[in-house]
């Protein structure tokens, strides 16, 4: 059974999220596990403070309860609560060990502090064992007609195509793959070329696909000019993973498209756990 986590914070932006969510798995099935984490001050000395701690768990999972009868009581789908207490980017990358895909909202509530750190959503998306699902605010599910797949080429794993394409055919989707060149020295690749000798050696494919190269002032703009000219409804990228100090320093295409992307973004790891999404 494909199984589908959403954690939550209680906000507007996460309540979208979830809805979004049940819509998703509605079309393609599955389950879902609605999820909390929750800090609390850690004192196991003191006993009063183990009676507070489980109040709290409970305080949470009956915030989860209201909003799983809010949004989808008669939307018969399964949907496991989890109220887990730690830090919100450490537990769900644990979880994404268990589970096929996370789907989570892309707007936090401490905008300054983000520019620094980095939202959790950014976080999750760049350190997950599986695909994230980054659903912006205000943004309602409906069925991908056009994808468009963003990545520096030399990701193109064949892993990760299998994966792209399988996704697309669960929508009967057309699959767009395009590159951006910036700048006179940038060099110039043949994706067509190097997809198809990847994937397509032996056998014509059943996905409707495009292939453009383009050239602009920053791989950001490129993607955004062409995905409002085609009427993109999906954006696919992949995360290459980093260490600490590299994500810290690292000015990564990824998360510029995830920051920016008014569209739901699927996030994709050359190292993700076979036969997830």
């Amino acid at each position: 059974m494909r199984t589908i986590l959403v954690p939550v914070d209680f906000s507007t932006t996460s309540e979208n999220a979830f809805r979004y969510a049940l819509q998703y798995v509605r079309k393609i099935g599955g389950e879902i596990m609605l999820l909390h984490v929750y800090n609390f001050p850690m004192d196991t000395a003191n006993p009063a403070m183990l009676v507070s701690m489980e109040d709290e768990k409970k305080r949470v999972t009956e915030q989860l309860q209201q909003m799983k009868d809010k949004l989808a009581k008669d939307a018969g789908i399964t949907v496991h609560l989890e109220a887990r207490i730690g830090f919100a980017v450490e537990e769900i990358v644990k979880l994404s060990k268990e589970i096929n895909c996370i789907i989570m909202g892309t707007q936090g509530e401490h905008l300054m502090l983000e520019k620094v750190f980095g939202t959790i959503s950014t976080d999750v998306s760049q350190q997950a064992h599986c695909p994230v699902l980054l659903i912006p605010p205000d943004v309602s599910f409906k069925d991908y007609d056009d994808i468009l797949f963003a990545s520096d080429y030399s990701a193109l794993e064949g892993k990760v195509l299998e994966r792209i394409l399988k996704f697309s055919k669960m929508f009967n989707a057309g699959l767009h793959f395009v590159h951006v060149n910036v700048g006179p020295d940038n060099p110039k690749t043949s994706p067509d070329e190097l997809i198809f000798e990847k994937i397509f050696a032996s056998k014509e494919p059943d996905t409707p696909m495009y292939f453009a190269e383009i050239e602009d002032t920053s791989v950001t703009d490129g993607l955004n000019k062409y995905i409002s000219t085609h009427k993109i409804d999906l954006l696919v990228v992949v995360s290459q993973k980093r260490s600490f100090w590299e994500r810290l320093f690292h000015k990564s295409v990824t998360k510029r498209m995830v920051l920016n992307s008014e569209l739901p973004t699927l996030v994709l790891h050359t190292d993700d756990i076979p036969d997830t999404v």
